[in-house]
């Protein structure tokens, strides 16, 4: 099973969010992340092997030195494939894109092999809203995320070390 490093929004963002997850799978396009007992987050990197305590302490010290902050929600989008992601996306500021190249400078030292799409570079800041979508759901699944509540300002307070498929929760931390 993979492992997931996530951000986590404070409690109304992360309501917005669970809201759109339940209005998806209302209207039939997907109820994956409700039943996956997810969390809204945004993934910071994915690997398919970590040495958990060690992962753990890492997040520990970095979260130790970084503050929450605040971002937004501002636009909806897909990734192309087989999976059909449908996603909602923060505003990406020079920030966020620090925090994130920081986090894997930090952890670097433990020899982790994260995916390449989000290494510092190739990183899209996003938040999965569904997965697994049927093509034609798609469209349905975007003017629903395009036309909720889901967007506008949150607060990044925490992160956390996830395993998945189903998603198991191994670590958390506050952000300072």
């Amino acid at each position: 099973m993979p492992f997931g490093v996530e951000l986590y929004f404070e409690p109304a963002g992360e309501a917005r969010v669970r809201r759109l997850w339940n209005a998806l799978a209302e209207a039939g396009v997907c109820r994956l992340m409700l039943d996956l007992d997810a969390r809204p987050h945004l993934s910071l990197a994915l690997y398919p092997t970590i040495d958990a305590p060690a992962l753990a302490g890492a997040i520990d010290d970095f979260a130790q030195v970084h503050a929450g902050f605040e971002l937004a929600l501002a636009a909806a989008g897909s990734f192309p494939g087989p999976e059909n992601v449908l996603y909602v996306a923060p505003v990406v500021t020079p920030a966020l894109l620090s925090l994130h190249a920081a986090y894997h400078a930090r952890v670097a030292e433990l020899g982790l092999e994260c995916d390449l799409h989000y290494r510092p570079g190739h990183w899209v800041p996003h938040c999965t809203v569904a997965m697994e979508i049927d093509p034609p759901a798609l469209e349905r699944g975007l003017s629903l995320a395009r036309a909720s509540e889901v967007f506008g300002p949150t607060h990044v307070v925490g992160m956390g070390l996830i395993e998945f498929r189903p998603v198991r929760q191994i670590h958390e931390a506050a952000l300072r």
